[in-house]
């Protein structure tokens, strides 16, 4: 391998060029992500979404109720159908109730926060 890659963030340490192509003479520079310090609150779920900054700089359940919201917003509502629900809604706790009961996993409810504890064959 010319440079460690990884399937998350922050695995790039310092610039790496690599050359990919000798005619024309062609190079790839591998560069640590950068990234302005402050962030609203819509572009850091945007990040999160896509993977691009580490997935425990977002409490899973919000994110969810990002990707809910969007789902939403723009109309892509075949998860009302794939998890039995009786309509759309904004609501990410029924979502989650249902993605559990769907693959039967128990599931609490913590601090207004739902967990899927991953429990198969538990009770919902």
């Amino acid at each position: 391998n010319v440079a460690i890659t990884g399937a998350r963030p922050g695995v790039t340490r310092h610039v790496a060029t690599i050359q990919f192509c000798q005619e024309p003479p062609s190079f790839l520079i591998d560069t640590p992500g950068v990234m302005t310090p402050k962030l609203t609150h819509n572009q850091g779920l945007k990040l999160a979404v896509t993977g691009a900054i580490k997935h425990t700089l977002v409490d899973p359940v919000v994110l969810c109720d990002y990707l809910l919201y969007l789902f939403n917003l723009r109309d892509q509502v075949k998860y009302v159908k794939g998890l039995s629900l009786p309509g759309r809604t904004d609501d990410i706790h029924e979502v989650l109730e249902a993605v559990c009961k769907k693959n039967n996993f128990k599931a609490t409810l913590v601090k207004d926060n739902m967990q899927a504890a991953g429990d198969v064959g538990g009770e919902a």
